[in-house]
C-alpha cells in the first residue's frame, strides 16, 4: 500500500504520500476482498452441510440412537392427548374449579402481573415517604392477589397445580 500510495509513475522515483486518495483503494480491497473469502468459504461449508444433512435425511450429525430417539419423540408428538380436568365434586372444590377455569380471572390475573410490572418501574431514587408507602401497599395488594390465585388453583386442581 505504501508503495502503491508512493509511485509517481514508470521509471520515476517515488515521492512520499504522492497519491493519498489510492490508499482508499487499498483499504477498500483489502476490506471487500476479506468480506468476499469470509462469504465463499462459509457458503462453501454451510453447502456441503446441507448436502450431507439431504443425504442422511435430515440427521446428519446424530448417532443411531439419537436418531432413534428423535423418532420415537416425533411419533410421542403425534400421538399426544390433551388430559381433561375433571371438575371435582367437593362443592367448595368445584367453586374454586370454576373460578381458575374462567377467562375472565385468566384476564385478571394478567392485568395484574401488568400492573405489577409498572409499579415496579415507578420506584426512584429519593422518593417521597408518601410515594413509596403507596407502591408498597399497592405492591401488598397485588402480593395478596397473587396469593388469592395460587390458592384458588391449588384447591381448584389439588397437586396438579404444581405439573
Amino acid at each position: 500500500m505504501y508503495l502503491g500510495v508512493d509511485a509517481v509513475g514508470i521509471d520515476m522515483q517515488p515521492k512520499k504520500n504522492h497519491l493519498p486518495l489510492l490508499s482508499i483503494y487499498f483499504i477498500s480491497f483489502i476490506i471487500v476482498g476479506n468480506i468476499f473469502v469470509l462469504n465463499l468459504f462459509v457458503g462453501i461449508v454451510i453447502d456441503k452441510f446441507n448436502r450431507l444433512k439431504d443425504r442422511m435425511c435430515g440427521y446428519a450429525l446424530m448417532t443411531r440412537d439419537q436418531k432413534e430417539w428423535i423418532e420415537s419423540e416425533k411419533q410421542m408428538i403425534r400421538l399426544m392427548l390433551i388430559s381433561k380436568k375433571n371438575p371435582p365434586l367437593d362443592p367448595k372444590r368445584l367453586i374454586a374449579f370454576q373460578i381458575a377455569k374462567h377467562k375472565y380471572f385468566e384476564i385478571f390475573i394478567n392485568i395484574c402481573i401488568l400492573f405489577s410490572t409498572i409499579v415496579l418501574s415507578l420506584r426512584f431514587y429519593k422518593m417521597s415517604v408518601e410515594y413509596n408507602r403507596m407502591l408498597e401497599n399497592i405492591s401488598y395488594v397485588l402480593t395478596f392477589i397473587y396469593n388469592s390465585e395460587a390458592i384458588i388453583k391449588i384447591a381448584a386442581f389439588n397437586m396438579d397445580y404444581f405439573t
